[in-house]
């Protein structure tokens, strides 16, 4: 599992994740893993799958974004601005595992190049379950739930379209549906809920 030199730290009971590094010697020249502490990404509606904007601008939302709630892959070409070509939203609650609310690369990315870089967010989420101080549970830090709870307050007319290509992604990135036991944490409930073991 390769670094990415991930700052966990524990404030007023809440994770805050920052990390802002070089891809390059990963075989990724002019690209950067940075949390939104570093850099929040505001997407374009027409540029990325649908939801994925609406996902992401509602974790930057109450804080998250200095909160680090999202986490992205940046290219960074000289004499350009950032653009970010992936995106993770993401959820901590309590002691359990962390949570992925939705997960995806930009449209002018291709699906090989596209796996490469969502599987480098969800590496990067995992290694913040594994930080020594992030208050995971043992049992939790090999594995990440999705949840689709927020989409409770999408807007109303694009809840249906945004809920379906959520599940797609979640099924497309090998979540598969919860099953208990253990009984999912209260927040969850009426929600698509899936995990994953890595």
């Amino acid at each position: 599992m390769r670094s990415y030199n991930l700052k966990v730290a524990v404030q007023r009971g809440e994770i805050r994740l920052s990390v802002d590094y070089g891809l390059t010697g990963a075989g990724h020249p002019h690209l950067f893993l940075r949390s939104s502490a570093s850099s929040a990404p505001v997407l374009d509606e027409q540029a990325w799958p649908t939801g994925l904007p609406w996902s992401v601008a509602d974790r930057l939302r109450n804080g998250g974004d200095e909160k680090g709630r999202v986490l992205g892959v940046w290219q960074e070409l000289p004499g350009t601005s950032p653009v970010p070509l992936a995106v993770l939203a993401w959820h901590a609650h309590g002691t359990g595992p962390l949570y992925v609310f939705d997960l995806g690369h930009a449209n002018v990315i291709d699906a090989a190049a596209g796996r490469r870089l969502t599987a480098i967010l969800l590496d990067a989420l995992l290694q913040a379950a594994a930080h020594p101080d992030a208050p995971v549970a043992d049992e939790w830090r090999r594995r990440l739930r999705w949840s689709q709870a927020p989409l409770a307050h999408a807007p109303h007319r694009e809840r249906g379209a945004y809920r379906r290509e959520n599940l797609r992604r979640a099924l497309a990135h090998s979540f598969t549906a919860y099953a208990p036991p253990p009984a999912a944490a209260r927040w969850t409930k009426g929600a698509w809920l899936g995990e994953r073991r890595f």
